[in-house]
Order: structure tokens, then C-alpha cells, then sequence
């Protein structure tokens, strides 16, 4: 056990999982149609996934043709995003607002996106989004090093948009959620050393 948890009394630790569980839960059940649609969505465009199963038994030997028209403009809109990057500005809002100081956040945060590759990020993003309807990055806050205090933001990419878990009473507007999770499977052994 290291430093911090020994310093978290378990049963703060017991709520703490509980109530991630419980948000875990919430997140699952209200989203469980748009999964299943956006999979099947994932499918269609695998090759093959035009046919149901079912449909296929009921043709019998006669051939299921698949004619692809969605792929390419997936890959046009894809393509015009790579040639259009996004990238985040910052503007002065009102007078009062002074556009030296927004020009300095603005490099901060073209060097955050530089140093994170956030270009990688939001192509994985978008093209998820093309594909699925739904993509998202994440903005994390990590330690410079293990010896000091400072902390560095980093914009990654979710390679897995079923991962993502958002807060349901947001309905839509990510910008009001009041919570989000992120999943990922580990193996036990990882589990105990972490």
C-alpha cells in the first residue's frame, strides 16, 4: 500500500468506489441504444456487415452483394479534416478583455497541443465521429516529474469511444456534464501494482 492510500481512510475509499460504480451503472443504461446503434453502425462498414446473419440463411448459396457507397465519403470528409486541422483559440470576449493576454494563452495552448500531438487526437476524434457518430479526446493534468509539483496538461486520444462514459443529465451538451469516466480493462497483476 503506498503513501496515499494509506492516508485515504478506507471507508472514504469504499464510498469513493461505490459512487463511481453507481455513475458507471447510470452512464451504461442510459446509453445502452445509442451503443448498440453506433456498433451496428461499425459493422455496416466492416465488410460483410451489410447482411444480417439471418438474411444471409434465408438467400441460401446465392451470392450477398455488398455495393459500398459510404466509405468514400467517410474518407472525403476525413481527408478534408486532416487538410483543415482544429485547433483551439482564444479571443478577448468583451473590452474589458486584453488581447496580449489572450494572444499568450493562445500560445500556451498551441504548445499543449504541440507537445501532446493533439493533431492525432482530434483525427482519431473526427474520424470515429464519421464512422460511428461517436469520438472524443481526453485533456489530462499530469506530473512534469516525480520530484516536484508541476503539472503539465496533455490532450489524448481515446482510441476506444465505448470507453467513454458521460454524465446522462447532460442530455447531449457534453460542456454541462458533471461528471465523465473513462473504462479500461487491465489484467489483475496490473491492477495490484498500480
Amino acid at each position: 500500500m503506498n503513501d496515499k492510500q494509506k492516508k485515504i481512510p478506507p471507508i472514504v475509499r469504499e464510498d469513493l468506489l461505490a459512487e463511481a460504480t453507481k455513475r458507471m451503472k447510470l452512464a451504461e443504461d442510459a446509453d445502452s441504444e445509442g451503443r448498440d446503434l453506433a456498433i451496428e453502425d461499425l459493422e455496416f462498414l466492416d465488410e460483410g456487415g451489410q447482411w444480417s446473419e439471418t438474411d444471409k440463411k434465408l438467400r441460401g448459396n446465392r451470392p450477398c452483394l455488398t455495393m459500398d457507397q459510404i466509405t468514400g465519403h467517410i474518407d472525403i470528409a476525413a481527408g478534408e479534416q486532416r487538410m483543415n486541422k482544429p485547433s483551439i483559440k482564444v479571443h478577448p470576449v468583451d473590452s474589458e478583455a486584453d488581447p496580449d493576454t489572450a494572444e499568450v494563452i493562445g500560445g500556451m495552448i498551441r504548445n499543449i497541443e504541440f507537445t501532446s500531438v493533439a493533431n492525432k487526437a482530434y483525427t482519431t476524434a473526427s474520424e470515429s465521429n464519421l464512422q460511428c457518430g461517436r469520438g472524443g479526446f481526453r485533456v489530462l493534468i499530469k506530473f512534469v516529474d516525480n520530484e516536484t509539483f508541476d503539472q503539465e496538461l496533455e490532450i489524448v486520444e481515446v482510441k476506444n469511444v465505448f470507453s467513454m462514459h458521460l454524465d446522462p443529465m447532460c442530455k447531449g451538451d457534453v460542456s454541462k456534464a458533471n461528471w465523465g469516466a473513462v473504462s479500461d480493462r487491465i489484467t489483475r497483476d496490473d491492477y495490484k501494482k498500480k
